[in-house]
């Protein structure tokens, strides 16, 4: 946490999504508070939980992004920002595609592989 200013804060969020757990959390961090610094105090929030099922949550080797842009760790956060916490693909989705497109054509085709 660098160039803070002495009694000044920022409002933000931060959202996560996968099939169990969803969330979208405000926070009121110190300004010049990085994404970092809003996934730990994100992180401690729901620690404090019993039920929230923390492990589950991506950690910082994860891609994370403000607003749907792409942003690294280290990125400081501005006032009213959310931080979306990004999962890695389970599948390409061209692969997902050309995979649609051969059977499409083999049910098309009568040809049953």
């Amino acid at each position: 946490m660098r160039d803070r200013v002495q009694g000044a804060s920022i409002s933000c969020a931060v959202a996560f999504a996968a099939p169990e757990l969803q969330f979208c959390i405000e926070l009121q961090l110190p300004a010049g508070s990085t994404a970092a610094d809003a996934l730990a105090a994100a992180r401690g929030r729901m620690a404090a939980d019993a039920t929230s099922p923390v492990s589950q949550w991506p950690s910082r080797s994860a891609q994370c992004g403000i607003f749907g842009q792409p942003c690294d760790w280290t990125q400081v956060l501005q006032d009213g920002d959310r931080l979306e916490l990004y999962r890695p693909l389970q599948v390409d989705p061209r692969e997902s595609r050309r995979n649609r497109v051969q059977t499409a054509r083999r049910a098309k085709s009568g040809t049953t592989r």
